[in-house]
C-alpha cells in the first residue's frame, strides 16, 4: 500500500471511529491509524518457516489460513476487541513471527485445536468463530 492509499483508508477508520466515539479527536485518532496501517505492512512479511520439506509445506497452508481467520475474526466482532487489544496484538506477533513448522502443526492442524488456542490465550473461539461467520 503506497502512502496515498495508507491516508485514505486511514482516513475512512478515521471517520468511522469518529462516528462511532464523538469524543474522539480527528487529529489524534487520524495518527493512531495511519501509524496502525504502517505496521500492518510491515507485517506481511512472514518470518521463514523452519522443518523437513513436508513439514514446512504443510505449516506454511496453516499459517495462512489461521492468520486469515485470525483476522477476519478479531475484524468482524464488535465490541471486545478494545478489551483485547494487548492479547490480540501477541498472537498477531507469534503467528507472523514463528519460524516452527512443528508448532504450527501442533497448535493449528484442526478447527478445533485452532479455537482452543485462543481460548487459552483468552480470546475467546467462539467469538472468533462468530466473527468468521458474518464473513460468509
Amino acid at each position: 500500500m503506497d502512502k496515498k492509499e495508507m491516508m485514505i483508508k486511514a482516513h475512512k477508520m478515521t471517520k468511522e471511529i469518529k462516528t462511532e466515539y464523538a469524543e474522539v479527536n480527528y487529529s489524534f485518532q487520524l495518527g493512531l491509524c495511519m501509524s496502525y496501517l504502517a505496521k500492518e505492512g510491515e507485517k506481511k512479511e512472514m518470518v521463514e518457516l523452519q522443518g523437513s520439506e513436508k513439514q514446512v509445506a504443510w505449516a506454511e497452508n496453516i499459517r495462512a489460513t489461521t492468520i486469515e481467520k485470525f483476522e477476519t475474526g478479531v475484524k468482524n466482532v464488535e465490541g471486545w476487541k478494545e478489551n483485547h487489544l494487548e492479547k490480540i496484538e501477541k498472537i498477531r506477533m507469534e503467528l507472523n513471527n514463528n519460524t516452527s513448522s512443528i508448532w504450527f502443526i501442533d497448535n493449528f492442524k484442526t478447527e478445533k485445536m485452532f479455537f482452543n488456542f485462543f481460548n487459552d490465550q483468552g480470546i475467546y473461539g467462539r467469538k472468533l468463530l462468530k466473527g468468521l461467520n458474518k464473513e460468509a
